[in-house]
């Protein structure tokens, strides 16, 4: 499992650790407008588009290691 969470995409992590953190203090209309952009965020970075790629080629991503910026 260790091993699993090493090799995905730390971007992705903060933004989800951030959007959860936030979620019981915004309104939902905010939180909506804050997951649309960590959605939009996390699709522009370049591990984001590493999974997308994976995806549409149908194999596992290789994220590079602290590549990521957090939000």
């Amino acid at each position: 499992m260790a091993r699993e969470l090493a090799d995905a995409s730390i971007n992705s992590f903060g933004w989800a650790k951030q959007l959860l953190n936030d979620s019981l203090n915004n309104s939902l209309e905010f939180q909506l407008e804050q997951e649309w952009t960590a959605i939009a965020s996390c699709a522009s970075h370049p591990d984001g588009q590493e999974g997308m790629r994976a995806f549409i080629e149908k194999h596992k991503p290789a994220f590079r290691p602290k590549s990521s910026q957090t939000p």
